[in-house]
């Protein structure tokens, strides 16, 4: 795939998911104390994702959860992509959030996760690079688990987030959370072109990492992403009837090697390129979290 295609790919894709729009102004709101929860609201958007793509994006197959087996992260092994297409031995990935307000006592509120949504689209991009470098970078090992590999070459990968919160793209001037850095970075129109580190920020570092799982973020390639515009919902409260998606997406050149902007032996950051640094990492985790 070359650069023009690849950016008409992502055009398509980023078109689709706006068609949803005309059938589906949301996916729905969790509701606080239900069973309900966001990750089913969320594999519905998926659902419907993969049927518009098929539907319109057709020299592509569309798919759910395409998992590839890696070491370079604080996972059992593996990472599952939310959607694939496949073209011959090409593969396209594509990430997805959905954190929608919550419904509380009848009113829409602040959703329960809305920290992680910012810190946790960034580290999609993370996997995505592990599973577009695999073979380039030295001490990256990510391999497709449903296909040969020399059968399933990702091209693209996409990471994309719809929310009607709208705190995410228009942050507050100061803010006092663990993902701050990261979900200001996102709510800025001038992002850096990458490579760049995006640091957990708390009192409680060591907690947050080694406990919690917030490792500080490292990404190699550089990145694009906006704000796009999905629907309004006059039925629903001003603060939450806009939905917007965010859409990230990486240059990509092949012809030379990533350079991740972190030491590669601080068990602090991921990803980990070295089987050590993610031993180390191991080891703080069984003591904080014993």
């Amino acid at each position: 795939m070359n650069e023009e295609e690849r950016i008409k790919l992502t055009h398509q894709i980023s078109e689709t998911v706006n068609s949803l729009s005309a059938n589906f102004q949301n996916f729905g709101f969790p509701e606080r104390g239900q069973r309900v929860n966001r990750d089913a609201l969320e594999r519905v958007f998926r659902d419907r994702l993969i049927d518009s793509l098929n539907a319109r994006v057709t020299d592509w197959q569309w798919r759910s959860e395409l998992t590839f087996d890696t070491t370079n992260l604080i996972n059992a092994g593996f990472i599952s992509f939310d959607i694939a297409g496949h073209n011959e031995d090409e593969v396209a990935l594509i990430e997805l959030k959905y954190v929608p307000t919550i419904i509380d006592g009848g009113q829409h509120t602040i959703p329960n996760d809305r920290y992680a949504f910012p810190y946790d689209l960034l580290k999609d991009c993370i996997k995505l690079e592990l599973a577009l470098n695999h073979g380039l970078v030295d001490g990256v090992n990510c391999t497709p688990r449903d296909c040969n590999e020399g059968e399933c070459k990702p091209v693209l990968g996409l990471a994309i987030g719809l929310t009607n919160h709208q705190k995410f793209w228009q942050p507050p001037a100061q803010m006092r959370n663990w993902a701050r850095n990261s979900w200001e970075l996102l709510g800025n129109a001038n992002f850096p072109a990458g490579p760049f580190t995006c640091r957990t920020d708390t009192k409680r570092l060591e907690n947050a990492i080694f406990r919690n799982q917030r490792c500080h973020l490292s990404l190699s390639m550089a990145w694009l992403w906006s704000w796009l515009d999905y629907s309004e919902d006059a039925r629903l409260p001003e603060h939450a009837r806009a939905f917007r998606f965010i859409l990230l997406s990486p240059e990509v050149n092949n012809n030379g090697k990533r350079l991740y902007t972190h030491d590669l032996d601080d068990p602090a950051f991921i990803p980990f390129l070295k089987p050590e640094t993610r031993e180390k990492w191991q080891n703080k985790h069984i003591l904080r979290a014993g």
